[in-house]
């Protein structure tokens, strides 16, 4: 278990007193919904294909029981988010679960080397999870299921792409090899040749994959001055059109444009810390380009932005 609590409130102080990145595109906006979640912690959220939330908190606080990981899912009913199923994790770490296209959530479980997967029925309710072997020592950090119907493992030192959906023992159409440092999340483009991966204390690296398999490292992405000081990215996701959003805990969102990508860029829109938005830590989007926004800490646990 992960204690917080005073390290979080030093990160805090700290972070608060960075300006947010100068040359972008500043946009203020205001949430037209919110998802109450009955657990504050909340950290992560995630949209799939049938524009449903599923929320949840992995980071909690040992002293209080009430903060137990969980996960939820809510939909829109009647013009209110009303949550439809809790799904139960067994005891499975909620860090980066992934929604794949056909609705199927997919998840690392690095301590027996397998993908643990959550598949949905026709009527969006999702079933008992399925487990699925990987092939070698390393651990997967994470997977990401891409728009295409592909399945991206990351590793240490190496990226391996399934297709979906996986077979019993799945074997790698591809591997990208190179050194990801320490990143701890993965997001990958339609087309799967860019790579945008998030470390813990890191910029956000981009890396082209190349025809041998392995990666081109002039494709790099090294975050410009103006996101120089903004040291705790919390999560990455890509939008429908193949943006990639990223979140900056206490700072706010930045969308980058994917043909930018070099040495060094700024993000096109940023998306500032207002009121309500108070401690941002997870993104994603629905098919329809719908935002929505994990807020550390807070009883409306996400705020959805563009709802019409």
């Amino acid at each position: 278990m992960r204690k917080i609590g005073g390290v979080l409130a030093l990160a805090a102080v700290l972070l608060s007193t960075l300006v947010a990145p100068a040359r972008a595109d500043t946009v203020t906006i205001s949430p037209t919904s919110q998802i109450t979640f009955d657990n504050s912690n909340v950290q992560h959220v995630r949209f799939d294909g049938l524009n449903r939330a599923w929320i949840w908190n992995s980071v909690w606080n040992e002293d209080d029981p009430s903060t137990t990981p969980r996960l939820a899912i809510f939909a829109k009913v009647s013009g209110s988010w009303t949550r439809v199923q809790t799904v139960a994790t067994k005891k499975l770490t909620l860090e980066n679960l992934r929604i794949g296209p056909d609705g199927t959530a997919y998840l690392v479980n690095p301590n027996k080397n397998e993908i643990v997967t959550f598949p949905v029925d026709e009527a969006g309710v999702v079933g008992k999870t399925k487990r699925i072997r990987l092939k070698g020592r390393q651990s997967p950090i994470d997977a990401f299921p891409n728009s295409a119907g592909h399945l991206f493992v990351l590793y240490s030192s190496r990226i391996m792409e399934f297709s979906l959906p996986l077979a019993k023992h799945p074997r790698p159409i591809r591997t990208v090899t190179s050194d990801f440092g320490d990143s701890r999340k993965l997001v990958a483009s339609a087309d799967g040749t860019i790579f945008a991966l998030q470390g813990e204390y890191q910029p956000i690296l981009v890396f082209a994959a190349g025809v041998s398999g392995s990666v081109d490292p002039s494709r790099t992405l090294l975050i410009d001055s103006a996101l120089a000081g903004l040291q705790l990215p919390t999560d990455i996701a890509v939008t429908p059109t193949g943006k990639i959003a990223v979140v900056y805990w206490l700072n706010g969102v930045a969308i980058f444009e994917p043909e930018s990508f070099g040495s060094s860029v700024t993000p096109t829109t940023w998306y500032p810390v207002n009121d309500p938005l108070s401690n941002p830590q997870g993104v994603d989007f629905m098919p329809s380009g719908v935002m929505g926004v994990a807020d550390y800490g807070e009883a409306a646990a996400v705020k959805v932005y563009f709802e019409d």
